[in-house]
């Protein structure tokens, strides 16, 4: 060999294993001696000394590490790297500890050298260290340094048997050990779910009942914070939305543009009484017509004496005014001369006109009345919508939603541009103000309460059911400062006074069956049943809030 193909690195104590890698690739030699310090961290790892023989191979070069410490002998002789004690030592391969063969699934193939290092030269020889009189031999006598080189030759038949050694797979691993991770917390977020999130009671309780039918008048107002008794009054909350929406459709009417004619009319009256021709009177000739601009008064008319009584020509029977063509185009534009007749005056009343000009055409596409329906169709403005929003946004907000208040004001709907314009299309905006008033639901069972208060006999009996939800709502007057008066109309169960507090209290975490003793020895019910769910739940659960109440009249 000759030194161009032999190399010695020196490894600093911090260099991770890609940094060895790179100074060992950087290398031109095909024998590189890498000289380790003691604790080399990077080396204490069986994959990356695997990691550093493979790029060894890969880079088809020979790697001898030099180094004393025992404890890499063992995992250098796993991967038949070659090691010496110093650079005047032979290299050999260590004896690989007896491992159990890894998992073939799980495992990563490494390409093997099987050109084997000259162990008859030192290191120092072997990378080209031209000082090599100064060779130790190892602490072994010459038989073990022989036992070890035959040890390196079994090595390296067993390598040429088993090229590939097996790298642990630790990104499947790391997958697997996420995966058991996220499954063992969805099992504990649905048992979670399933012992505390999920349970529900519905208690239905049959007691004597009955119904009253009661109409409440009260006054909203958006400027109380709490209820007045003495005058009826409950505070109230008003949820607006304000539409605003706008819709395009072409145009596709069309309309002659184009100019009318204009000129004068000399009129003569040879009629034996005077008349007057008003402002808008239609005059025609050749089957055009044209309308007077003003009005003209003339004298009756005048005639030469007899014989031959022609009516002349000049005088108070005789007076100009200025027409306009009925309609736009150039067949309106009549030279000079032409006669007219005038709408209902006879033939004793006529006319010879002045030149008519002006008269142009032109057809253009104008906006129909259909054009403007179909952009106001596309409108996306739905009233019963924009309730039912109202509504929830009320309810959202904890109060009750008077639905019956639902109005709209300021509306108006404009068109750009107008009906009969020119425009290749036309434009329809909407806007409208929406409004519904809520208030506290406890307000009203208060108002309800004192409207009953001759049936609930001395507090034996309460209000179980306000029947709010069926509730029918008017709107009787509104003010100026926004307070409404509002009749309510609704019918309420009344049965036996039962606290539902304590009750929901007293059957918590208890068994169906307790549950139903509990329920069944309050005073006037003669029935009661108990749903659980999910499936699974047994007993009531402890959280009041999931218990739920509800009263019918006993059959």
């Amino acid at each position: 060999m000759t030194s161009a193909t032999k190399d010695t690195i020196y490894i600093d104590v911090d260099d991770e294993i890609t940094a060895i890698i790179d100074k060992m690739d950087s290398s031109d030699a095909k024998i590189v001696a890498l000289v380790l310090p003691k604790r080399a961290a990077a080396l204490q790892s069986i994959v990356n000394m695997k990691l550093l023989k493979r790029a060894g191979d890969e880079a088809g070069k020979n790697v001898v590490l030099i180094t004393s410490e025992a404890g890499l002998l063992p995992l250098a002789g796993a991967c038949g790297m070659y090691v010496a004690k110093n650079l005047q030592s032979k290299p050999i391969v260590p004896d690989a500890p007896v491992v159990p063969e890894a998992d073939h699934e799980e495992t990563a193939d490494v390409e093997g050298d099987d050109t084997p290092l000259d162990t008859d030269k030192t290191v120092g020889e072997l990378a080209g260290d031209k000082q090599v009189d100064d060779t130790v031999e190892l602490d072994d006598a010459p038989a073990k340094a022989s036992a070890a080189s035959k040890s390196a030759k079994s090595k390296g038949k067993k390598g040429k048997k088993d090229k590939k050694p097996k790298i642990p797979n630790f990104e499947k691993f790391r997958l697997k050990l996420f995966l058991a991770i996220g499954g063992v917390i969805v099992l504990l977020l649905a048992f979670y779910a399933a012992v505390f999130v999920a349970p529900r009671a519905t208690i239905v309780i049959k007691t004597d009942t009955s119904t009253a039918t009661t109409d409440v008048q009260f006054t909203t107002s958006p400027s109380k914070v709490s209820f007045d008794e003495a005058t009826m009054t409950v505070p109230s909350e008003n949820a607006t939305k304000k539409v605003e929406e706008s819709q395009t459709a072409p145009a596709t009417g069309q309309k002659d543009v184009g100019t009318k004619a204009t000129g004068s009319l000399t009129i003569k009256n040879c009629s034996s009484e005077p008349v007057t021709i008003p402002s808008g009177t239609a005059v025609s000739s050749n089957n055009l017509t044209f309308i007077t601009n003003t009005s003209i008064s003339l004298d009756s008319g005048n005639f030469t004496p007899p014989p031959g009584s022609t009516c002349k020509d000049t005088g108070s029977h005789v007076g100009t005014v200025g027409v306009t063509a009925q309609n736009n185009g150039d067949q309106y534009n009549l030279a000079s001369g032409s006669t007219y007749s005038v709408a209902g005056f006879g033939s004793s009343v006529t006319g010879v006109g002045s030149a008519m000009t002006g008269g142009s055409s032109k057809i253009a596409k104008v906006v129909s009345q259909q054009d403007i329906d179909a952009a106001t169709k596309k409108l996306n403005v739905n009233d019963d919508t924009i309730k039912s929003e109202l509504q929830k946004e009320l309810e959202s907000q904890g109060y009750y939603a008077l639905t019956g208040t639902f109005a709209k004001k300021d509306e108006s709907t404009t068109v750009t541009p107008g009906l009969d314009q020119e425009a290749t299309e036309v434009k329809v905006s909407y806007t409208a103000t929406y409004t519904m008033v809520g208030v506290n639901e406890d307000d009203l069972e208060k108002l309800i309460d004192l409207s009953v208060t001759d049936e609930l006999d001395d507090g034996k009996l309460e209000v179980q059911d306000y029947g709010l939800q069926q509730a029918t709502v008017t709107v009787k007057s509104t003010n100026p400062n926004g307070d409404m008066v509002i009749n309510l109309e609704t019918t309420v169960t009344i049965g036996p006074n039962i606290d539902e507090d304590k009750l929901k209290a007293d059957i918590a975490g208890k068994k169906r069956g307790q549950t139903e003793n509990i329920v069944k020895v309050l005073p006037g019910v003669k029935d009661v049943e108990v749903d659980y769910s999910p499936f699974w739940v047994s007993r009531t659960p402890k959280q009041p809030a999931k218990i739920t109440i509800k009263f019918e009249k006993a059959n």
